[in-house]
């Protein structure tokens, strides 16, 4: 029996791999609010996999997320997940594809928008705590160097309500906004056991590593 431990920002994905699939893995979910803490995500993933005793392999459905995965130890059954940064290399399908369109680009997805703290939201209570003016000051120097704004479509959500919700942003910030596919086939891999060299697996009472990460003795 294999169970999922995943992030609510990639809700959608992982419920369409899952249906595609035909894996009907129990899942247990951790708020999308962990992503800025580093620290209290690899807490909660620890505590999480401590109440786990039923399970061959737990795959986790998350990127490194700021190295919350160092330390992680899975106690009776292996540990399974994808090499990926965060969760745009995962919606993207590789870390090469992320790489090709990174520079210059600013990420939206349907998933991250719905997240108490996206970037639309955190503008928002600039703008109300500091005014517009000093709130476009801040952002035009957290965007410096963006050019772009890029919607990933992984088909599981509303792209047109998506654009419409970024366009003001964009268009204040001078964001060229696209739309790029995105690519399912690590969330397929990871609930089907396809586990292939873009993925890692840690075996039972041994610590998740940085040689395990990045490959770093």
């Amino acid at each position: 029996m294999n169970v999922i431990v995943a992030c609510e920002t990639i809700r959608g994905e992982l419920e369409k791999a899952i249906d595609d699939m035909g894996c009907p893995y129990r899942v247990m979910w951790l708020e999308s609010s962990y992503h800025e803490f580093p620290n209290k995500l690899h807490d909660a993933l620890q505590e999480t996999l401590d109440r786990i005793s039923d399970a061959e392999h737990v795959l986790l459905c998350f990127g490194f997320c700021g190295n919350a995965f160092l330390g992680l130890v899975p106690h009776g059954f292996k540990l399974v997940f994808p090499k990926a940064d965060d969760c745009i290399t995962l919606l993207l399908g590789s870390s090469e594809r992320r790489r090709d369109l990174e520079p210059h680009s600013y990420f939206f997805t349907p998933g991250w928008l719905g997240n108490k703290k996206s970037i639309l939201t955190e503008y928002e209570g600039s703008v109300e705590e500091f005014g517009e003016e000093s709130a476009d000051y801040i952002y035009e120097i957290m965007l410096d160097g963006y050019r772009r704004a890029l919607i990933v479509d992984t088909h599981t959500g509303d792209i047109d309500a998506v654009k419409e919700l970024t366009r003001p942003f964009s268009e204040k910030f001078n964001l060229c906004q696209e739309v790029v596919e995105g690519d399912m086939r690590l969330f397929r891999q990871l609930v089907s056991g396809e586990w292939d060299e873009n993925f890692i697996v840690i075996q039972p009472e041994e610590a998740v590593s940085l040689a395990h990460l990045y490959g770093e003795e």
